[in-house]
């Protein structure tokens, strides 16, 4: 038998090499790809916790200018007080996120115009104390949020009627609860909304304990996002071990802070999955290639020897 000439075998050993080096390509291009995946989740976290925390802002200030604009209409001279009336209840009906304005003279309800898709029955809201004994000390325009049990948080803002009158305007804030408490990161990770006291406003209570929120709030969350209100990335450990990535970005309208929490775990596994997408496809490319080069050459190997045979 007849042993294959050395430019065969050349020919072999080249089609192996072909064969190792997209398989190293795509090792490298994967390592280096899950090298990078902390770096990004340090980038991608906060800038998602800024995005959110500018989304809740927006909300509040377009909910200011709206009010402000009918204040201003309210408040002129050449309209009487039916006037000013109705046009106060206009603005309530045909705003759907606003509960209720009431016109106050030290702090008691003078005028209650509600929203009866909100408030069925027209009852009182609840007012904030804190919030409007600052109010009335600055006699300048105010806001505070309160939290609701299993519904959106309602939002009171204060404005200066009058030099005795002063109106409050309740917006429940459906839009961000909706997009808040529907946000996902990853497979577990979530959004939450944190107010002025420390306490949650919004968060998706199928994926935050009772115990988780309590080890939260009296941990860092004040400390470190509500004094600062300033953006940030950090590290934790829960008292049962596991380990949690956090961002945080302000809101300085209420003054609040979104948090993004994730497991590092999860995190980390969602490495950029472009390139080891296509480390997969070169090495299926390259691997493909060289198999049929080397079908080939054994093939016309065989074909060379059969001819010299006969």
């Amino acid at each position: 038998m007849k042993r294959p000439s050395a430019s065969f075998l050349l020919r072999i050993v080249a089609m192996i090499t072909l064969l190792v080096i997209p398989v190293w390509m795509g090792w490298v291009i994967i390592r280096l790809s899950d090298s990078e995946t902390p770096e990004l989740a340090h980038e991608f976290y906060p800038q998602m916790a800024m995005k959110i925390a500018d989304r809740v802002s927006d909300q509040i200030k377009a909910a200011d200018d709206k009010l402000r604009f009918a204040l201003s209409i309210m408040q002129r001279n050449d309209f009487s007080w039916q006037t000013r009336q109705d046009i106060l209840r206009n603005l309530v009906e045909s705003n759907a996120d606003i509960e209720a304005a009431d016109i106050l003279k030290d702090g008691k309800v003078l005028l209650h115009i509600y929203n009866p898709d909100l408030n069925k029955d027209g009852s009182l809201i609840a007012d904030d104390k804190d919030a409007y004994q600052q109010y009335r000390r600055a006699r300048h325009r105010a806001w505070s949020v309160s939290a609701q049990e299993g519904k959106a948080p309602r939002l009171h803002i204060y404005y200066p009627y009058s030099t005795i009158l002063d109106l409050r305007v309740s917006v429940v804030l459906n839009t961000l609860w909706q997009s808040i408490t529907g946000e996902r990161v990853g497979q577990t990770g979530f959004v939450m909304l944190i107010g002025p006291d420390g306490q949650p406003i919004i968060y998706p209570r199928d994926r935050l304990s009772a115990d988780d929120w309590k080890d939260l709030s009296q941990r860092h969350i004040e400390q470190i996002a509500l004094r600062s209100m300033t953006s940030g990335f950090i590290e934790i450990r829960l008292p049962d071990g596991r380990k949690m990535l956090e961002a945080h970005a302000p809101v300085p309208e209420l003054p609040g802070v979104v948090l993004i929490r994730q497991p590092k775990g999860e995190a980390h596994s969602m490495g950029p999955s472009n390139a080891k997408q296509m480390a997969k496809w070169i090495i299926i490319f390259f691997e493909v290639i060289s198999a049929l080069c080397i079908l080939v050459l054994i093939w016309v190997e065989k074909r060379s020897h059969r001819m010299e045979v006969t």
